[in-house]
């Protein structure tokens, strides 16, 4: 699969019932709730701007590919869960930002979608075509620029 499907998509726990990532999720919503919360999530597209409230909470960043990176990279899922009790934050991450001058992630686009430093057009994205819903890859016109991709895109 190295090469046509994104290492993300291998391990999404929004769509396989079965995977560990998926009943972790469930099991962290009930542990939540018999604790007396109430409690509110959304699997398929996060209750609020996940990569947002990831950076805010100090357990990674965003750098200039637009994705979320943590100590351990960007093959993280994200999932938030809002509850009716405040918490107290308490990390701060140490994980540095891209260097003013870098631009590899532009650069290895094959779409050029990422556009600039933290520009990326959606429409163009290999990633985002091949994984959302209503596009019609056949009549592509950037299909030829998808290389070996089929769901999902690793290059940035």
């Amino acid at each position: 699969m190295k090469g046509r499907v994104a290492k993300y998509y291998l391990t999404d726990g929004r769509r396989h019932t079965d995977s560990e990532g998926y009943k972790t999720s469930v099991a962290f919503e009930k542990y939540l709730a018999d604790c007396g919360l109430q409690v509110a999530t959304d699997r398929d597209f996060g209750i609020t701007a996940l990569l947002w409230a990831g950076m805010k909470a100090g357990i990674g960043i965003i750098r200039k590919n637009n994705f979320f990176y943590t100590e351990k990279g960007s093959y993280q899922y994200l999932e938030a869960f809002l509850i009716d009790e405040p918490l107290q934050y308490i990390v701060e991450n140490q994980i540095r930002p891209c260097a003013e001058k870098c631009n590899l992630c532009i650069r290895s686009c094959p779409t050029e979608s990422l556009e600039a430093p933290y520009m990326m057009c959606r429409n163009t994205c290999v990633s985002c075509l091949t994984t959302w819903d209503g596009w019609d890859l056949r009549t592509e016109p950037l299909q030829n620029k998808f290389e070996k991709w089929i769901y999902g895109c690793d290059a940035c």
